[in-house]
């Protein structure tokens, strides 16, 4: 009968350095900066480079490194990256601030409605008509996810394809990109007049037969 085994390895071990104090920070400014950072960019390969690629390299050059060392050698390699994402972070932060400003609760109370009541019938209603609109397309049945199949990113199914739907938060290959899973990706454009475009490659759904 097999039995749960469990490694405990120390900071030593992995980093190859001594437990250093963690950084810590006031309640709530981590998320905040988080947020802004991640509004603007600021993080992004264009700007601090291909972490996990960056990591590899640096390891295959320095077997025995640790941290300290991983730090003078991606300044010297980025010397001007953790500056440029501090200042882009930084400058998306005032502009949060200033909006703070204008924020009271009854626009909280509009925005709260208009996701819940509005946007969220909406997203589904248009997930439905996507998902049935390319099954229709291929001649195939179709299926909306059940709330664990949605957990897993998954909006529905045409034949047995796995689909995401997406609205157009950017041209498809980007969203593409983005995919975190195999799903097929459907994306749609909405208009003012609540009419719609869907966009999704021709061979998507090869191998459900279509």
């Amino acid at each position: 009968m097999s039995k749960l085994i469990t490694l405990s390895l120390s900071n030593v071990e992995v980093f190859g350095i001594e437990p250093e104090e963690s950084t810590t920070f006031p309640e709530y400014t981590s998320s905040l900066i988080n947020l802004a950072n991640n509004t603007a960019q600021a993080t992004r390969p264009r700007v601090v480079g291909q972490m996990s690629e960056l990591v590899q390299e640096y390891k295959k050059s320095h077997p025995q490194g640790d941290l300290r060392t991983w730090y003078e050698w991606y300044t010297k390699r980025y010397p001007q990256a953790l500056e440029q994402a501090t200042a882009k972070t930084y400058a998306m932060l005032q502009k949060y601030i200033e909006a703070l400003a204008k924020v009271d609760e009854d626009m909280v109370r509009e925005w709260v409605s208009d996701l819940v009541i509005k946007k969220s019938y909406q997203g589904i209603v248009y997930q439905e008509i996507c998902i049935r609109k390319v099954a229709e397309y291929y001649e195939q049945e179709y299926r909306l996810a059940t709330p664990s199949e949605e957990s897993e990113g998954i909006n529905g199914f045409i034949g047995n394809v796995p689909v995401q739907v997406q609205s157009g938060r950017g041209p498809y290959h980007v969203l593409m990109d983005q995919l975190t899973s195999p799903h097929r990706l459907i994306r749609y454009d909405t208009s003012s007049d609540g009419s719609l475009v869907v966009e999704f490659l021709s061979d998507i759904f090869a191998s459900s037969g279509g």
